[in-house]
């Protein structure tokens, strides 16, 4: 494989990422305010400081910077490791009692 399609392919990974990315956090953000999550101004505000660190690495890897590739895997590892462990079960143990409490009421 040369470079420039090692390259290619890399940006295409990143490309779809990024489109993935996206859906799952338009996703959670439209569960969080259909149960009426409390913490829902903080939750995506999660979000902001990696998607600008993500945008700075993916500017680097389309000028060619390779460390900016790991750089990225390294970033995205961490804080999803973070975000999971705190947010997400967070929300995920609120939205499971609100699911429960809903079908109570019915």
């Amino acid at each position: 494989m040369t470079a420039g399609a090692a390259a290619s392919e890399v940006q295409s990974l990143v490309d779809g990422l990024f489109i993935h990315t996206a859906q799952h956090f338009s996703h959670e953000e439209r569960q969080m305010r259909e149960a009426g999550y409390s913490l829902y101004g903080w939750h995506p505000s999660q979000y902001h400081p990696a998607r600008a660190k993500v945008r700075l690495l993916e500017r680097r890897i389309r000028r060619g910077d390779r460390d900016a590739a790991l750089g990225l895997l390294d970033c995205l590892s961490g804080w999803l490791n973070d975000h999971i462990r705190l947010a997400d079960r967070m929300f995920g143990a609120y939205f499971r009692n609100h699911k429960h409490e809903s079908s109570r009421s019915r």
